[in-house]
């Protein structure tokens, strides 16, 4: 007789939730880390080493769409 997984989720994979869980755990860790790092950047000094050792290449995009025509009031 064979016996079958337990499956306990509703997607079909067994430990989906305990696997969910992991994932969820290490990301708010990873973003910790990231917020703990950030906070101790000085932004000038990011940016004139930016400006020193990277060409920079901006692309942009502007659009310009008609406003629609508003009523005026009507002068005695």
């Amino acid at each position: 007789m064979m016996s079958r997984k337990k499956i306990n989720s509703k997607n079909g994979f067994p430990f989906a939730g305990e696997f969910i869980r992991a994932l969820v755990s290490n990301a708010q860790k990873t973003k910790e880390g990231v917020e703990k790092y950030l906070i101790n950047i000085d932004p000038k000094k990011l940016m004139d080493y930016l400006v020193d050792h990277y060409d920079i290449d901006l692309h942009a995009k502007f659009s310009f769409t008609k406003k629609q025509n508003k009523k005026t009031k009507k002068s005695k």
